[in-house]
């Protein structure tokens, strides 16, 4: 009986120390480079965290800053950062609460075109 062995491949890391990976690794992170790539091209978002959020804000609805960040699995004090870039590509909006000045204090939903993406995206593949 043949074996079909796996060549290894070689992988600089950032300490610049070489690593042997299997190429069952190395496709996961081409097809994981080229995921985040059609997030950015697609739909402006930048990172698996803005993703998250996104999909959070699909299944939850509305929620805040904090909320938002922890379902993104970011430090709550990247919530409003991650708000801010969400909104910029016009995914969500920010609900003003009463008496709710501060913008970390203010909830946030989807967007018209925040459903739209997560029509598009196709959310039930991801539940």
């Amino acid at each position: 009986m043949v074996m079909n062995k796996r060549k290894p491949l070689m992988v600089s890391s950032k300490t610049g120390k070489s690593e042997v990976i299997d190429t069952s690794k190395k496709t996961r992170i081409v097809l994981f480079n080229s995921f985040l790539s059609e997030l950015e091209e697609k739909f402006g978002l930048r990172t698996i965290g803005d993703a998250l959020a996104v999909l959070a804000l699909a299944r939850h609805g509305s929620m805040g800053a904090t909320d938002l960040a922890r379902e993104a699995r970011l430090v709550s004090g990247n919530g409003t950062g991650l708000i801010d870039r969400l909104e910029s590509c016009g995914i969500v909006t920010r609900l003003a609460n009463e008496g709710a000045e501060d913008r970390r204090r203010r909830t946030v939903a989807l967007s018209p075109r925040g459903e739209a993406l997560v029509q598009q995206w196709g959310t039930d593949q991801y539940e």
